[in-house]
């Protein structure tokens, strides 16, 4: 199944040419469509990505043919995934997402394909553990 999950950025820093350090998936928290992500979830598609040597798209609004910059590191942290990316300002999304960013008004929304069996539900909320 393919679904999407957002939750809001918890950003760390933002430099003025675009690029950000953030949470980008804090795993105390349940997104907007009651949905957790589990410590753990994201090591097998790091690990593939990082023996590929590339990273996920950072895309506008998951259309992919509105990238907006790059991940430069994507790392499983004890509270959470951290993401240091680049926006390219010079891309009219991205220059639309700065100030956003910058003024915490903007969400992360994660694309992905889960199985059945790597989710569960408990108490009304679903939880992913890949």
């Amino acid at each position: 199944m393919k679904l999407t999950i957002d939750l809001p950025l918890h950003l760390k820093s933002l430099g003025d040419a675009g690029e950000f350090l953030a949470v980008a998936w804090d795993f105390s928290q349940v997104d907007r469509q009651g949905d957790v992500i589990l410590p753990g979830a994201f090591a097998d598609s790091l690990s593939s990505h990082a023996k590929q040597g590339s990273m996920p798209a950072m895309l506008w609004q998951h259309k992919h043919d509105e990238p907006v910059g790059s991940w430069l590191s994507l790392e499983e942290r004890q509270d959470g995934l951290e993401a240091h990316g680049k926006l390219e300002l010079s891309i009219p999304r991205a220059a639309e997402a700065y100030p956003l960013l910058k003024s915490k008004g903007l969400s992360l929304s994660i694309g992905f394909h889960a199985l059945e069996t790597d989710s569960y539900q408990k108490d009304g909320i679903r939880y992913f553990r890949r």
